[in-house]
């Protein structure tokens, strides 16, 4: 059963207007020429050319098998490349992803301070287990349960779920980052967040706890 505070809905308050060039933003024109060098040898062809390209320079290597144009990879600023390896994730493992934590505030369009994590963040089932990988942190914490919903055909966790998971695991000024935007832009994740903070069910950790206070110094605020 899903969260009541899930949204199904692909528009958002948080949907932020990237700088386009000839009707696509630079993160849509460096998607197109990914290249995957298993989908090379599913094709017959030698892949070794791929390495010996990034050597040259021509290609940047983004994660292990995976390339892509250097001077697009480039031009991408690092919210972008954290948002590339999101898709490269979905397209080398497959659907059923759930991403969270940065990932999901990148796609969702909440600000993330200091360095963005050189890995996809996912949810899984306590009991699927699995260990991170070069491209994924998996966070085996489950996903029933989980609000959901659906940015630029990726699985993400809803506004409400992410800021929560920022608070657990980030440094508090980062997770206010967050939270602070949240609050402001989305009235269905205000609601949800003070609703939470009221009856206590966001603390869990010290930083969790300073943000709930956060949270709770904001609805006193604007009451």
């Amino acid at each position: 059963m899903l969260d009541l505070c899930t949204d199904e809905n692909t528009g958002s308050a948080f949907a932020r207007g990237p700088v386009t060039v000839d009707g696509m933003t630079t993160l849509q024109r460096a998607q197109q020429p990914l290249i995957v060098a298993c989908d090379l040898s599913a094709l017959g062809r030698d892949d070794t050319r791929l390495s010996r390209a990034a050597q040259r320079g021509t290609l940047a290597r983004v994660q292990q098998s995976v390339y892509i144009d250097r001077a697009l990879w480039d031009d991408l600023p690092a919210d972008d490349r954290h948002r590339l390896l999101a898709v490269i994730a979905q397209r080398v493992t497959g659907a059923g992803l759930v991403f969270s934590h940065q990932t999901a505030a990148e796609l969702i369009g909440l600000p993330v301070l200091r360095r963005w994590p050189d890995r996809a963040h996912v949810l899984r089932e306590c009991a699927d287990g699995g260990r991170s990988t070069q491209l994924l942190a998996r966070h085996t914490i489950g996903v029933a349960g989980v609000p959901i919903e659906k940015r630029t055909g990726l699985t993400v966790t809803a506004p409400v779920r992410t800021v929560n998971d920022l608070a657990a695991t980030l440094p508090f000024d980062a997770a206010v980052a967050a939270m602070d935007t949240a609050l402001l832009v989305d009235r269905r994740t205000r609601r949800c967040l003070t609703t939470r903070a009221a009856n206590g069910s966001m603390q869990g950790g010290s930083v969790r706890g300073g943000v709930t206070g956060y949270v709770a110094a904001c609805v006193s605020r604007n009451a």
